[in-house]
């Protein structure tokens, strides 16, 4: 691997991490308390095409804070809905522009160690943060304390919890002929300084070359959460049933993961892959040479309850459901042990909407999702048009 100047310090982190044996629990791919249904009961319901009071943009990420208030972060709009636990509306937090308490391009948004929310921006990549009744604070930039990092830096999610502050990212640093860019998954100090390396891939590109690679695209961007002990688990390969279990300063406490058979795509899927990479290249997409992957990622999504559950969103997951059911996850335990399948009961349809875990046993559903999200990877290119999806949020309990 080319050594690169881009983030020295995550990259030595990263490399020292990786060098320690850890303990690593094999699964088998039965869970060991079988399989449970798990039916989600609607308790209120904002948007859609009846509702003239609430509108919404494109709603890319849902989370909640101590309280269960909801917070909608809507990345066409570049603001953050805030709702009760009840459904009504608390007010608005963050709005497009360059000035105070201002962001463009919203990538999502978190709340930070101090009690702000944090409006994440993905280039340049920084973090507005503005106080839960929607007075500017500090703007944080994740690693500008280094000074020998240099080039452009983008920021694509983020998380806090149980002390630790994370971000996942990309540095880009150009040459003549190529450009080097650090894909890294790591944990910042509240004042932006590094603290230590969850992932770090380098990688030469050529400029203008017509070539993606789907392999050499993957990152586990949405493939991590910070547990209530402020531990990072990552699932750091595409095709590869792991969850590594990192400290905040990056060390590799231990791995755990089960037997799994991936998912062979069709054809036609294959051929839909193309549009999500490189989104934001529009132009000569005709002429561009892609080589797509024949299987889908094993692990899709994952998160840590506040009990210490981990769940693990898997495209068979997303598949392989009992009519009714909108995804079934793994659940691991806190040991790591492979207990049951848990597969969610609800009005919803993976194809198009998204569900979303806002507590121990919350979930806010988004109709409309992945549609939203395509309109809005057609907003970043050339010709594309906003969305006409009038999305719906329905929150969702489940049943005891």
């Amino acid at each position: 691997m080319r050594s690169l100047v881009l983030i020295p310090a995550l990259v030595l982190a990263a490399a020292g991490a990786a060098g320690a044996a850890t303990p690593v629990r094999e699964n088998p791919a039965t869970p060991a308390e079988g399989r449970v249904t798990v039916a989600l009961q609607p308790q209120w319901t904002l948007g859609g095409e009846d509702d003239d009071e609430h509108f919404f943009g494109i709603v890319g990420e849902v989370f909640a804070d101590e309280a269960g208030n909801v917070f909608l972060v809507d990345n066409q709009l570049s603001e953050v809905q805030v709702y009760d636990p009840a459904g009504a509306h608390l007010g608005t937090l963050g709005r497009r522009g360059d000035g105070p308490g201002e962001v463009r391009n919203l990538r999502t948004a978190l709340l930070m160690p101090d009690g702000s929310v944090g409006l994440v921006q993905a280039f340049p990549g920084q973090v507005v943060c503005v106080g839960r009744d929607g007075q500017p604070g500090t703007t944080l930039v994740p690693g500008r304390s280094d000074p020998t990092a240099g080039g452009f830096m983008a920021l694509n999610t983020a998380l806090a919890r149980g002390g630790t502050l994370a971000f996942s990212g990309s540095r880009m640093q150009r040459r003549e002929q190529t450009a080097l860019r650090a894909n890294y998954l790591a944990t910042f100090a509240p004042d932006g300084a590094e603290r230590g390396a969850i992932l770090v891939r380098e990688s030469e590109m050529t400029m203008g070359s017509p070539k993606v690679s789907e392999a050499e695209e993957d990152f586990p961007n949405d493939r991590w959460a910070i547990g209530p002990d402020g531990n990072v688990y990552v699932a750091p390969e595409r095709n590869g049933y792991r969850i590594d279990v990192h400290a905040p300063d990056g060390t590799l406490l231990r791995s755990f993961g089960r037997a799994y058979e991936p998912v062979r795509r069709t054809a036609q899927e294959k051929d839909e892959v193309k549009d999500t990479l490189q989104p934001w290249r529009r132009r000569g997409r005709e002429q561009m040479e892609f080589t797509i992957l024949d299987t889908e990622p094993d692990i899709v999504r994952l998160h840590v309850l506040p009990g210490g559950e981990v769940w693990v969103l898997t495209s068979r997951g997303l598949r392989e459901r009992q009519p009714g059911e909108m995804a079934v996850y793994d659940v691991f335990d806190a040991e790591g042990r492979f207990v049951r399948q848990a597969g969610l009961a609800c009005d919803g349809d993976p194809r198009r909407d998204a569900l979303f875990p806002v507590g121990a046993d919350r979930w806010i559903l988004v109709r409309g999702h992945a549609e939203a999200l395509r309109s809005l990877f057609g907003m970043m290119g050339d010709g594309g048009e906003p969305s006409d999806t009038m999305l719906e949020i329905v929150s969702f309990r489940a049943a005891r």
